[in-house]
């Protein structure tokens, strides 16, 4: 379990967490071929529902959100006039999301 000695530690934290999310999301939707990507993709939007409702409760999802932009823009995906960019998206996933996936232990 990880102590948060700030609040900016933990909007940041949270950020990344959200930014994670949101770009692995992305990723099986926009890049896989595989056929289950759709569940995949909604698996990690509910992550990102319960982390809202997380970052909501503490009343830090503005400041959350406003981070995680930073890492990744991700406000209008999902939206029929969304273009993807896809390298950026391999290239978050490969050199952003993967080193944390390879911290976590697996479920």
């Amino acid at each position: 379990m990880r102590l948060f000695s700030t609040k900016k530690k933990l909007i940041k934290e949270m950020a990344k967490e959200l930014a994670y999310l949101e770009i692995n999301a992305d990723w099986w939707y926009y890049t896989t071929k595989v056929e289950e990507k759709q569940q995949m993709s909604s698996h990690n939007l509910d992550g990102v529902t319960e982390l809202r409702c997380i970052c909501d409760a503490l009343g830090i999802l503005k400041e959350v959100y406003d981070e995680a932009y930073k890492i990744y823009d991700f406000r209008n995906s999902g939206s029929d006039d969304f273009k993807p960019n896809v390298p950026l998206i391999r290239k978050l996933h490969d050199e952003f999301c993967e080193p944390i996936a390879k911290k976590r232990p697996f479920m």
